[in-house]
């Protein structure tokens, strides 16, 4: 199919040429009359696709090459009265046509900027010019005038484009951000854009008994209800006591209880007793001094007998340091290292669990149990497979699943669904639109195998639409071995 359609490109392309027409306008003409036949068939196209972004870079380097800077200097006043002169006939003609159209003033309004965006057809055109032996003398301008045009416009239409599509209402993902974009207040629950939704469900009842500790640290306001919840939760599978743990790097304690971090720290326990306080726990509270995190938190967890440890992924794209950390709390402590991002509304109704392999289901069944033990919870077991498996292989793979799941007693109602995936990641952000929360182990890759094979559950981190929870050490330090057969003794 793909040999096919270049054929007819190309062999469109080289009759005009051959009878003296142009073989854009030939081209544009001959995809015109495909698309809109009766019996239109469109593979070719989606054939070509693939095919078009080497032929686009090749066509915009030989594009640029024609951008000379003095031409473009002589030209600058002029192209600055094109560029101004296009917007605003876009503008215009726009607004114009939708108020004619009866389309709504402030969306008519807003319609203009997303005509910004010039690219291929006008360099096309362009060059159909510098062909015309009669515009020889201006040929060179017009390039140049056309391709800086090109150049703003692609630059300045993007952003314009997305900007009307928020303002509009038109995207999904602006009416997220209005609802994110809030003034930095901890108030209901919601602190700077990351909402923890108001507990409703019965208050817990911790158990008489405590074994051990959940270690949560704490240290930004924005994630410390979050954090909290998460510990609470984990503490009464757990059966132990949660514990909010600041870990201060001044070099003396004497410094600290003088300085603004004391402030800080006692911020940041009253905003996680709260929380802790509205599911019905107690919170125990600690300030640990160390000179890293990482040292701080497994000291605290070594004295403590900790059965798990929780710590907040960075709200920035900057986790490089934030990596190392977690790195050497997954290769020190004797318990899981629960690794918690936040986006958006924190929610645990409908947990989608993504497993590479079936001894996922071990590293994180303790925190699917601790979220969906409170109430019931619809769980979705997603079984990654490669994307040349059969059907026999993706049935044969939701069987073992679903066997794992009935050997750990998954609280909630479950489904196992096995699929092909192509792109891993973007498997797991497509099923997610339709859950709260992703539940997910992390790879024990570091250092250079880490550096080859990367991380699967940092990719889908960084690109999460919903909050996701992350299982790092505790059962990884086991061989597979092991852990299979504490399965089969189960």
């Amino acid at each position: 199919m793909l040999v096919v359609a270049l054929a007819a490109v190309f062999f469109c392309g080289g009759l005009a040429t051959f009878l003296g027409l142009s073989p854009l306008l030939a081209g544009v003409a001959a995809g015109f009359a495909i698309v809109n036949r009766d019996r239109r068939d469109v593979r070719a196209f989606r054939a070509l696709n693939d095919f078009e972004p080497p032929l686009y870079g090749i066509f915009f380097a030989l594009a640029g090459a024609q951008l000379h800077l003095r031409e473009l200097i002589a030209a600058g006043v002029l192209g600055l009265i094109f560029v101004v002169l296009r917007a605003a006939g876009k503008y215009f003609g726009a607004r114009l046509g939708a108020l004619s159209a009866g389309v709504d003033p402030k969306r008519a309004s807003l319609l203009g900027l997303g005509l910004m965006p010039q690219a291929g057809l006008a360099i096309g055109l362009a060059y159909l010019v510098r062909q015309d032996p009669a515009l020889a003398e201006i040929r060179t301008l017009i390039i140049n005038l056309v391709l800086s045009s090109v150049v703003i416009n692609e630059l300045a239409g993007a952003p314009l484009t997305r900007l009307m599509l928020v303002w509009s209402g038109e995207s999904g993902d602006g009416a997220r951000r209005e609802d994110q974009e809030t003034p930095a207040e901890a108030e209901g629950g919601s602190f700077g854009g990351i909402d923890v939704v108001s507990w409703t469900w019965p208050k817990l009842e911790p158990p008489p008994h405590t074994g051990g500790s959940v270690i949560v640290g704490v240290s930004h306001p924005r994630t410390a209800a979050g954090l909290t919840r998460i510990g609470v939760l984990l503490a009464r599978n757990y059966e132990a006591r949660p514990m909010a743990v600041h870990v201060a790097t001044a070099d003396t304690p004497s410094n600290f209880w003088d300085s603004s971090e004391d402030l800080d720290a006692v911020m940041l326990f009253r905003l996680a007793d709260a929380e802790a306080e509205s599911l019905g726990y107690p919170l125990d509270t600690e300030v640990e001094f160390a000179n890293e995190e990482a040292h701080g938190l497994l000291r605290l967890a070594e004295e403590t007998d900790a059965q798990a440890i929780v710590v907040g992924h960075p709200l920035s794209r900057r986790v490089a340091r934030f990596g190392r950390m977690v790195d050497h709390l997954a290769a020190e402590a004797l318990c899981p290292v629960v690794v918690v991002r936040f986006v958006g509304p924190l929610h645990t109704e409908r947990i989608l669990v993504p497993l590479s392999c079936a001894e996922d289901c071990m590293i994180v069944h303790p925190i699917v149990a601790a979220l969906g033990g409170v109430k019931e919870h619809e769980i979705t077991l997603l079984r990654l497979m490669p994307a040349e498996c059969r059907s026999e292989e993706l049935r044969l793979a939701e069987t073992e699943t679903e066997q794992c799941m009935s050997c750990e007693q998954m609280p909630g109602t479950y489904v196992s669904e096995a699929v092909p995936a192509e792109s891993r990641v973007h498997a797991i952000l497509e099923a997610a639109e339709n859950h709260d929360i992703i539940v997910m182990a992390s790879s024990g890759h570091r250092g250079l195998r880490r550096a080859f094979f990367g991380s699967l559950a940092e990719d889908v981190a960084l690109q999460t639409p919903i909050p996701m929870i992350m299982v790092a050490g505790g059962l990884e330090s086991r061989t597979i071995e092991e852990a299979t057969a504490s399965m089969r003794d189960v």
